[in-house]
């Protein structure tokens, strides 16, 4: 980002620090970046252990990666 730290004081349990922000330059040249992503991607969040909802969500994603999308599935589970 560019900032600067200038200085540091801790008093006690308080600390205090003063940053000088950064240049706008490196904000611009981040807007001006090409992005490379073409937005086709799929991901797909599986938060269920009921068997059904589990084979639904690979068979969508089957589908997603036949029509070539690049596809992610993230598991989480509950007990």
């Amino acid at each position: 980002t560019g900032n600067q730290l200038l200085r540091i004081i801790k008093e006690g349990t308080t600390t205090r620090a003063w940053i000088k922000k950064g240049s706008e330059q490196i904000m611009d040249n981040l807007k001006n970046k090409e992005i490379n992503s073409t937005g086709n991607d799929k991901t797909m969040v599986v938060f269920s252990g009921n068997l059904d909802k589990a084979i639904a969500s690979f068979i969508i994603t089957n589908g997603a990666a036949a029509m070539g999308r690049k596809v992610t599935m993230f598991f989480t589970f509950w007990g």
